[in-house]
């Protein structure tokens, strides 16, 4: 017997058989709740592919004149001086000003309400991505606006879908 089968029949042997009650205590250490543990029982499997979905707009992104005037090095500086780094093709230029995500009157006027002049880099970047319908997998700190980079082009997204 080799040193992997020896720790496997060593975990056989020594298991220990779970309680099928949990129990849940308070800072003093005083049991407060009892639960029993339930299977939870998968979902059925769906064949997406024999449903027929209605289409929807997934591009609500317009390309400003300035940022179509750009060069690609000019879009490769301006990454580079908000810190910006992107992978896939056809990447969207990040976008300098609220104005250019051609958001509505009242929307750009409830960001200027709330002291919110300039996009972060992460909003500058990432919300032409989410109006353009494309994944986006954005890492930035805490407190860099990463909500705000998925919320104000989900609104959009949501206000055009018709009611249920």
């Amino acid at each position: 017997m080799d040193d992997q089968e020896t720790y496997f029949k060593y975990i056989h042997e020594s298991a220990t058989v779970e309680s099928e009650e949990e129990e849940e205590y308070d800072s003093d250490g005083n049991v407060i709740n009892t639960y029993k543990k339930r299977e939870i029982i998968p979902l059925t499997p769906i064949d997406h592919s024999s449903i027929k979905y209605s289409n929807f707009q997934k591009n609500f992104h317009l390309s400003h004149q300035d940022l179509d005037k750009l060069k690609p090095e000019e879009i490769e500086k301006l990454r580079k001086n908000l810190d910006i780094k992107v992978s896939g093709l056809g990447a969207i230029p990040p976008c300098v000003s609220f104005a250019y995500f051609g958001f509505d009157d009242s929307l750009l006027e409830t960001i200027r309400k709330h002291s919110y002049y300039t996009p972060t880099p992460i909003q500058a970047q990432g919300i032409p991505v989410v109006l353009s319908g494309r994944d986006l997998i954005g890492i930035a700190q805490t407190g860099s606006g990463k909500t705000a980079a998925y919320l104000l082009p989900m609104m959009i997204h949501v206000i055009d879908q018709p009611e249920i």
